[in-house]
């Protein structure tokens, strides 16, 4: 997205506040589903069974009530009060600066790691998936931060939408692909589930071969899969920059249809997994489905939807810090877009450092 396009500054960082509903609920669900999406949901049904779709679904069920629920109410109360992050609201929410630099301190506690494992897991996977180029790891990592700056810091939130709703569209299009190819590995649904009691029929139940799958573990990854509206800044700033509260609450509803279409897919990779490789490691596991037991083409897309998913969660996420950090430093430097593009960077570099340091 063009720098020339981005005409202000409410452009820059709110995307111009006048999402549709197309646009939204892409932005919001690229954001939303990272890397996990075709690195861990399929390992995590792979080890747990049948029960992760429980867990999975449930919880983001709540999260569109949620959305519905918080959103109208944080729209109602910035109607008022110019939006420049959650920090800043709370400061004004409740006449205390602390207030607001808790959540600061709480979100970069959290987002900085969350980054940093988006671009590691696809730098391993990448260096794995291509040993023959001599590339290390951390230089992966260096190409991913490097691009996903170029575009944030040119076109501002609007260039991050833009590229979200091409994300989010690759990595449905690949998961369904994937998804189906290994159904038809497996022999079709009935197939499936016979070799799937053969290999381990704790797969087929409740909690799973690892007794993961509780109701209070089930509860209390509800509650906090239902909140992720609140708790990350960059999915409450979208819910804020929607046209009107009818747009907002069709891309809530939208966004809940999307949850479904991809974990789905990532079950039937997982089961296929649980069936073929039982005994591997995660990395392993997700080398073989998503690459080398495919079509060349597939694998080839499939490295491109990891590609998009990390960069369609770590660029919401270092903007939506930036943003936060502007909130805090008053009236003045929040005018400034010299300051939001250097806090990115800033965020990155740590994101960066933090990844390089962190385990496989």
């Amino acid at each position: 997205y063009s720098q020339r396009k981005v005409k202000s500054q409410e452009d820059f960082i709110m995307a111009g506040s006048k999402l549709g509903l197309v646009l939204g609920f892409m932005t919001f669900s690229a954001t939303l589903f990272s890397t996990f999406t075709l690195m861990g949901m399929p390992d995590f049904s792979r080890v747990h069974g049948v029960g992760a779709w429980m867990f999975l679904a449930f919880s983001d069920a709540g999260m569109v009530f949620l959305i519905l629920w918080f959103g109208f109410l944080l729209r109602k109360k910035v109607a008022s009060i110019e939006f420049r992050g959650m920090s800043s609201l709370l400061q004004q929410i409740y006449g205390i600066k602390w207030a607001g630099y808790l959540y600061f301190l709480a979100i970069f506690i959290f987002l900085v790691p969350y980054v940093a494992i988006q671009i590691r897991g696809v730098a391993t996977f990448l260096e794995l998936g291509f040993g023959n180029l001599n590339i290390p790891a951390w230089l992966w990592s260096l190409g991913i931060v490097a691009f996903v700056l170029l575009y944030s810091s040119a076109g501002g939130l609007k260039a991050i939408v833009y590229a979200d709703f091409v994300q989010g569209t690759s990595l449905l299009i690949i998961v369904w692909i994937i998804g189906v190819a290994c159904l038809q590995n497996m022999g079709g649904w009935t197939e499936m589930f016979n070799q799937l009691a053969l290999k381990n029929e704790a797969l087929l139940s409740t909690p799973g071969p690892k007794g993961l799958l509780t109701s209070p573990f089930l509860i209390g990854s509800f509650i906090a899969i239902m909140m992720i509206p609140v708790t990350q800044p960059q999915l409450s700033t979208r819910l804020v920059i929607m046209k009107d509260i009818k747009a907002m609450n069709k891309m809530a509803v939208a966004v809940g249809f999307f949850a479904m279409l991809v974990i789905f897919p990532t079950l039937l990779i997982g089961f296929y997994g649980a069936i073929n490789y039982p005994d591997a490691t995660a990395a392993e596991f997700i080398g073989k489905a998503l690459i080398k037991d495919q079509l060349p083409i597939v694998g080839a897309f499939a490295v491109i939807g990891l590609f998009a998913a990390a960069m369609s969660t770590a660029d919401s996420q270092l903007f939506a810090l930036g943003n936060e950090l502007r909130g805090l430093l008053g009236e003045k430097a929040s005018k400034s877009l010299v300051t939001i593009r250097l806090a990115v960077l800033g965020f990155a570099a740590s994101a960066l450092l933090f990844s390089l340091f962190s385990s496989d």
